[in-house]
């Protein structure tokens, strides 16, 4: 009698402390949210730092810079007419 009672509170105690170390619903959500928010803080920063190095390319930078002189040279064209 007292083996199957050792037993019993045996296997209450491996029974409350499993239930202590499971995860709760919140924990695993609030883990989730915090995980989602990581991977768009990444994808923001990664789309940052493309659009910055296309930005500052070389061919950008040829783009702006005729850009710029096609639109002044038609503006000085139309101010002398």
């Amino acid at each position: 009698m007292k083996l199957y009672l050792a037993v019993a509170v045996l296997l209450l105690a491996l029974i409350a402390y499993a239930d202590a170390q499971e995860e709760t619903f919140e924990e695993k959500l609030s883990r989730y949210g915090d995980q989602v928010a990581q991977v768009f803080r990444n994808m923001a920063e990664n789309t940052k730092e493309s659009l910055n190095n296309i930005r500052n390319s070389q061919m950008a930078n040829t783009q702006k810079q005729t850009h710029n002189l096609t639109w002044r040279d038609t503006r000085m064209l139309t101010v002398e007419n």
